[in-house]
């Protein structure tokens, strides 16, 4: 074979011979395949920091505010405690001279559309006071008595009003309106002291009812 020949024979053998190595390191043949090449693995995404300022929890349900973050302290508002059910209240008693109002009153109330009857009591010192109010309807009165004593004393020494028109004892009015009972009149003073057994001390009572 002339040299020139040879040397392209020798060339074209050492070029082949290359491309066989290249094919073994970068995957390539000789048909023409595509390089083949591992995947690459995914970028774990990381969740996002939460820039939103914590909610505070209501105590009545829900998210209220933002939770302050400088460190001070969380305003919760309270709900009012129940204060129960309104008591009823004597606004009124005057009995001649004497203004019996300001005390503090017990009372209750019964019958108001029907047949009133109003109990109260009362402590003015070491006086017990006790009035007893009946109505046969809603404006017509049957009695009022009041009576003040020394606690644990005897009945008789009590001192107070009565006023019974069906004994002759007096006479008042009685009225209703709602829960509101009022009742004016002329009584009868009774006790050891009393003197007369005339009905003409006046007497102004009234009292706001809870219940009927």
């Amino acid at each position: 074979m002339p040299l020139r020949q040879r040397s392209v024979a020798t060339a074209l053998l050492g070029a082949a011979a290359l491309c066989a190595v290249g094919s073994l390191l970068v995957g390539c043949t000789e048909t023409g395949g595509t390089p083949s090449s591992s995947a690459s693995p995914s970028a774990q995404t990381l969740d996002e920091p939460n820039t939103e300022p914590p909610m505070n929890t209501s105590e009545f349900g829900g998210e209220a505010a933002p939770a302050p973050t400088d460190g001070s302290e969380v305003v919760v508002p309270t709900q009012s405690a129940d204060d129960g059910p309104r008591a009823s209240e004597l606004t009124t008693l005057e009995v001649g001279d004497e203004d019996y109002s300001d005390l503090d009153w017990r009372v209750s109330c019964s019958g108001l559309d029907a047949n009133p009857t109003i109990i109260a009591s009362a402590t003015d010192g070491d006086l017990h006071l006790t009035l007893v109010l009946l109505g046969s309807s809603p404006t017509s009165l049957s009695s009022l008595m009041l009576s003040s004593g020394e606690a644990g004393g005897s009945s008789h020494t009590n001192t107070g009003l009565t006023v019974n028109p069906g004994a002759g004892q007096g006479s008042g009015s009685l009225d209703v309106e709602s829960s509101t009972l009022s009742s004016t009149g002329r009584g009868l003073e009774f006790g050891p002291d009393a003197a007369g057994t005339n009905a003409d001390t006046i007497y102004s009572f009234s009292v706001t009812c809870a219940s009927a």
